[in-house]
């Protein structure tokens, strides 16, 4: 099963059977990358009443930032929804969803 935002979260969440998930590689220099990386970009956050979960697909009209300078990252692009990064793949699957405290 998918998991949802985690207010009180301050990691990223992968779905439980996350064999192809990229969340679930992680490391702690990947996730500071991330978080200077998105920071730099000041993009304001959506506010949404239905509950993003990790394996959903995003609708197509969702705005996105691509993350660049980290080949890790290559083809991952992220967005801001309730005030948690959320990190897509190609095709706007989520993958890992993350509350970074500013």
């Amino acid at each position: 099963a998918s998991q949802a935002i985690d207010p009180k979260a301050d990691l990223y969440e992968s779905d439980s059977q996350g064999a192809t998930d990229a969340a679930q590689s992680y490391t702690a220099e990947d996730r500071a990358f991330l978080d200077r990386f998105i920071v730099q970009q000041s993009m304001p956050s959506v506010t949404t009443t239905e509950t993003v979960r990790v394996g959903m697909q995003l609708p197509a009209s969702t705005r996105y930032h691509a993350i660049e300078g980290h080949p890790r990252f290559a083809g991952h692009r992220y967005t801001h929804i309730n005030n948690n990064h959320v990190i897509v793949d190609a095709t706007g699957r989520v993958v890992a969803i993350h509350q970074h405290r500013h």
